[in-house]
């Protein structure tokens, strides 16, 4: 039996358009599936279904979107940046791609560009909180505080009960020598999530600038329970109790702990460490100890050239017996 021409005609379309349907609902399954181990943290597959639907469909934006944003996520920032111009190229009014391509190109520390991209949302989208957000926190890594500020301050006004924003606010502040506002900032941070170690750090420097020894030990003492491998911490305790001017803060015999502690930690590598453990030694009346260990720092590689007089001057105090006290900087 022979078909009609306009018979084999609608029979060819029709098979066309089932095969057409089945195609993309292949595509759409793999997308899914794609999706769906991505949100249960398994990459690879993710990435396998993404790269799947990319041979079958090269101009799915989607997949390539999808497929950056998981590259950006485990921290491989050219491949990611690599699928999302991709993306973006295929698609250029997908505001989401130039987000996540701000993300890449912030982990790939590229602050120019990322900040180009999130000034590309804000155009459309200028409450998005995580383009303002991060916009901010771009300026802030280069040194742009005055634009930090203004982009954390926006965000804020969105999004009130935000950690994360109040911290990288207080990190502008901090940076700009505004430390009331830093501090407030951090302390707002700390009510949002009592374990925010960001906070409380950054408050405990305040604390300590401001002369307010205890808190600040209160605070870095909170970080270190949050954080027991925080090396910088357990040394800012340490210079504080061995070197507080207030007789109630010191602790000599903890601050040699705890110095040691974060010597071991840094592998005896970093010339303040070490200097901190010749003052805990001298805190705690072993003045061998401290003149030692004040040698050995001094002379160890990193110290500041404005720094190097103090670090020498007290190999003297120690071989004369008298511990360090930092109330204005003089000895006791």
């Amino acid at each position: 039996m022979k078909f009609k021409p306009f018979n084999f005609l609608a029979v060819i379309v029709a098979m066309a358009l089932l095969t057409g349907c089945s195609h993309r609902q292949k595509v759409e399954a793999l997308l899914k599936a794609g999706n769906d181990a991505f949100a249960d943290e398994d990459y690879d597959l993710a990435i396998q279904n993404y790269s799947e639907v990319i041979k079958l469909d090269p101009k799915s934006d989607e997949a390539y979107l999808q497929r950056g944003n998981l590259l950006a996520t485990r921290g491989e920032f050219e491949k990611a940046i690599a699928d999302l111009n991709e993306a973006i190229r295929l698609n250029p009014h997908k505001t989401s791609a130039y987000e996540i391509r701000g993300h890449a190109y912030f982990g790939n520390d590229q602050l120019e560009k990322a900040i180009s991209d999130y000034t590309t949302v804000l155009k459309s989208e200028p409450e998005n909180t995580g383009a303002l957000g991060m916009r901010g926190k771009s300026f802030n890594w280069r040194h742009d505080y005055t634009n930090a500020i203004t982009d954390l301050t926006k965000a804020l006004k969105v999004s009130t009960n935000d950690a994360e924003l109040f911290d990288d606010r207080g990190e502008a502040y901090f940076a700009s020598k505004k430390l009331n506002e830093a501090s407030n900032d951090y302390t707002s941070a700390i009510l949002i999530d009592p374990d925010d170690s960001t906070g409380l750090c950054g408050r405990g420097m305040i604390y300590s600038q401001n002369h307010q020894y205890a808190e600040a030990i209160r605070d870095f003492e909170t970080v270190i329970r949050l954080k027991p491998k925080a090396v910088l911490i357990y040394n800012q305790i340490a210079w504080l109790k061995a070197t507080a001017p207030e007789s109630e803060v010191r602790d000599g015999k903890k601050a040699v702990e705890l110095a040691t502690k974060a010597c071991r930690l840094s592998k005896w590598q970093n010339y303040a460490y070490v200097d901190t453990l010749a003052a805990a030694y001298a805190e705690a009346g072993d003045f061998d100890q401290a003149v030692k260990y004040q040698k050995q720092a001094a002379g160890m590689d990193g110290i500041p050239e404005g720094n190097r007089t103090n670090v020498l001057n007290r190999i003297d105090l120690y071989v004369h017996h008298k511990p360090y006290r930092i109330s204005g900087g003089d000895y006791d």
